[in-house]
Parts: C-alpha cells; sequence; structure tokens
C-alpha cells in the first residue's frame, strides 16, 4: 500500500492507539518525543526514543499489541509468558513454552518452533489475523519479532546465533533499521514472518530466574 509506506513509522507504529482516540501530541510528550517526529520520514528516533514509545503507548492502553490487532493483548498475558519462560532450563524449552501459551490464549497470534535437523536450525514463525483495519502490520511483525528477540537475548544473557531473519512484505517500513534491530541481515518478499536460529543455541542456558 503506498500510503502506508508514505508514513513515518512513528506515526505508524502509534495508528492502533490513533484510531482508538487516543491524541498523538500527548503520546509523544509522555515519551518526551518532539510532535515534529510524528509525521517526519526524515528524523529517526534513537533507540532509546523507540522504546520509550513503546513502553508509553503499552502501559496507556494496556495492549501489548499496541492496538495493532482487534482484540487487546492485556499486559499482564505478557508478563506470564514471560514467567514460564524463566522456570525452563534452556533457550530452546523457553520458547517453546512461550509459544505454546501463546498459541493457548490468543486465537490471532500463533508463533510455531520448527526444527529442521537437516540444516541443523531452528524457525521461529510469527503469525497474526483480525488485525485493526487501516493499520500497517509491516510495524506490528516488526515490533513482535524484534520484542521476542530480545526478550531471548535477555534470557540467556547473549544473543542466541541467528542464520536469517524473513519477512513477508515486499518492501520495509521507511527509515527503520531492521539489520541494526537484529544484529543480522533481513531478507523480505518471504514465504513468512520468522527468525531462524542456529539449533546447537537452543541448547544456551536460561540465567534469568525472575522478571
Amino acid at each position: 500500500n503506498p500510503l502506508m509506506e508514505d508514513k513515518s513509522y512513528i506515526e505508524g507504529l502509534m495508528q492502533g492507539a490513533v484510531l482508538q482516540g487516543y491524541d498523538p501530541k500527548s503520546i509523544l510528550d509522555s515519551a518526551d518525543i518532539p510532535f515534529e517526529n510524528y509525521t517526519s520520514t526524515a528524523v529517526p528516533l534513537s533507540g532509546e526514543e523507540l522504546q520509550r514509545l513503546i513502553l508509553v503507548l503499552r502501559n496507556l492502553m494496556n495492549d501489548h499489541y499496541l492496538g495493532f490487532l482487534q482484540v487487546p493483548g492485556k499486559l499482564e498475558m505478557d508478563s506470564i509468558a514471560g514467567s514460564v519462560a524463566v522456570k525452563e532450563k534452556t533457550l530452546g524449552a523457553a520458547m517453546r513454552v512461550m509459544a505454546n501459551f501463546i498459541n493457548a490464549v490468543r486465537s490471532d497470534e500463533e508463533h510455531d518452533l520448527v526444527i529442521d535437523k537437516t540444516t541443523r536450525e531452528a524457525t521461529l514463525n510469527f503469525h497474526f489475523s483480525g488485525l485493526t483495519p487501516g493499520v500497517d502490520d509491516r510495524l506490528l511483525y516488526w515490533f513482535r519479532m524484534c520484542w521476542t528477540f530480545n526478550f531471548l537475548c535477555w534470557l540467556v544473557g547473549r544473543k542466541p546465533t541467528i542464520t536469517q531473519v524473513s519477512f513477508s512484505a515486499k518492501t520495509p517500513v521507511r527509515g527503520l533499521n531492521y539489520e541494526e534491530m537484529f544484529r543480522h541481515q533481513v531478507d523480505f518478499n518471504q514465504p513468512c514472518n520468522s527468525i531462524t536460529f542456529r539449533f546447537k543455541d537452543l541448547r544456551l542456558p536460561v540465567l534469568r530466574s525472575q522478571l
């Protein structure tokens, strides 16, 4: 959709909230971000500013999905998913139990962990349905995949080795540095939205015991 591609990613991330009646200026003020950045495609946010914006949106809406899905995901759901993960001994077990939990409580988000014994890789696939009309689903996949990847890194105290990051979108969201977020090359126009890890990294020990 060329109209969506012309939007700034800041406006795109806030679109679910704005469609629900939240004031964009108030949101940006709370995140300590100048309002002129709202529609700008020329002024990228720093990593810290982007994190502040996402946290403000999550807390304001009590919705982990930032309004991108028609059915909100309360923050408590995300906390419980993290709580079950820290009880596991290895990264692979944590990924599996988190995927099982999300698939059990949501009908509009699916995680699928696929092991390929031939390539010795493990792929975590993401799929959404039931999106809020008018939102750019590229940003939802970017946000959810980045959020999950960063949580997994925190869980084991290091970056698991990625072998591929795939997005089904034909083009990236302008202004977002995908490679910097995942610290790996990102491929677009792919069959699915997924992060592929080296299989042996699934044996990395979980170092955290609480959120």
